[in-house]
C-alpha cells in the first residue's frame, strides 16, 4: 500500500474519499503533522495504490489494518470515514473522526438520517461514460456556493490531476461499498473517543446522519460547520482544524490501548 507520512510524534491515520487519493488530503495532513505523525494511503486502485484486487469493503479494511500503525487515531473522509469506521475495532485505534461519513450512508427503515437512496445515481451514471465524467459528477456533488466552492473544485482538480485516476472497475467497486456497507456494529464495539464531523450544506451527510451515529459510541462528540458541505476540509479548513485538533487531545487522555 503506498502510504505517504508527514510530522512526527503520535501516529495520526488520514483516508481520503471516492476516486480521490491521498494528495487531496495534503492541506490537512500538513496541518496534523504539527500534532504527530500522519500516514496518508492512497487506497487500492486510487492514485499511486496497486489495484491488486477487487475494491471490496472487508479486503480493503485488511490491507490498511496491515498497513498503518495500531494505536493511531484514525481519521477519514467520506468513504474514508466508513471504512475507518470499520478498521479500527474494539482495541485497535486510539480514537476516530468520520468527517462527512456515515457508518451507513444511504437511508433505510431503520437509518433515517441517511442519503436519499439514489443519492449516487448521478455518479454511476456518469461512469458508464468514463472514469473522468464520474469524477466530474463527483465534483459537483461536493460544491458549495461562493469562494468557498470554488477553492474546493480548484484544489480537488488540481490535486487528481497529480496522481493517476482510479479506472471504472475500481471506481465501481468503491461506489458499491459506499451503497452497501454498514459499519454500525463496528461503531457499536468501538470504545475510544469518536468525532463526527460535517457541514450544514452538505447533500449527502446531513446533521442528522451525524447526530444518529453519535448515539452508537458512548465516548462521542459532533461538530458540524455553518455553510460547509461535503468536503469541509477544503472549504473551511480552519475550522475543521479546530475540531480535529480538540478530539486528538482528548484521545490522548484516554488510558493506553492494552
Amino acid at each position: 500500500m503506498h502510504v505517504t507520512a508527514y510530522g512526527r510524534g503520535i501516529d495520526l491515520v488520514l483516508l481520503h474519499g471516492w476516486g480521490t487519493h491521498g494528495g487531496v488530503m495534503a492541506e490537512l495532513a500538513c496541518a496534523l503533522g504539527a500534532y504527530g505523525r500522519v500516514h496518508v494511503p492512497d487506497l487500492p486502485g486510487h492514485g499511486h495504490g496497486s489495484a491488486t484486487f477487487a475494491f471490496e469493503a472487508n479486503t480493503v479494511v485488511a490491507e490498511l489494518q496491515a498497513s498503518l500503525p495500531a494505536g493511531a487515531v484514525w481519521i477519514g473522509w467520506s468513504l474514508g470515514a466508513l471504512l475507518a469506521a470499520m478498521a479500527v475495532g474494539p482495541a485497535r485505534a486510539r480514537g476516530l473522526v468520520m468527517m462527512a461519513g456515515l457508518p451507513r450512508f444511504l437511508r433505510a427503515a431503520d437509518w433515517p438520517g441517511g442519503a436519499d437512496p439514489g443519492a449516487f445515481a448521478p455518479v454511476r451514471h456518469a461512469l458508464q461514460d468514463s472514469p473522468r465524467a464520474g469524477l466530474d459528477a463527483l465534483l459537483r456533488l461536493l460544491s458549495v456556493p461562493g469562494a468557498a466552492g470554488r477553492r474546493v473544485r480548484r484544489l480537488v482538480q488540481e490535486q487528481l490531476s497529480a496522481r493517476p485516476l482510479a479506472c471504472a472497475d475500481t471506481l465501481i467497486g468503491a461506489l458499491d461499498v459506499l451503497e452497501q456497507a454498514d459499519a454500525r456494529d463496528c461503531l457499536r464495539a468501538f470504545h475510544g473517543p469518536a468525532l463526527f464531523l460535517g457541514g450544514d450544506s452538505d447533500p449527502l451527510v446531513l446533521p442528522r446522519g451525524l447526530k444518529d451515529s453519535a448515539t452508537l459510541v458512548a465516548d462521542s462528540h459532533i461538530g458540524i460547520i455553518t455553510g460547509a458541505g461535503h468536503a469541509p476540509f477544503l472549504s473551511h479548513p480552519e475550522q475543521v482544524m479546530e475540531f480535529v485538533h480538540g478530539h486528538i487531545d482528548r484521545c490522548h487522555q484516554q488510558e493506553p490501548l492494552p
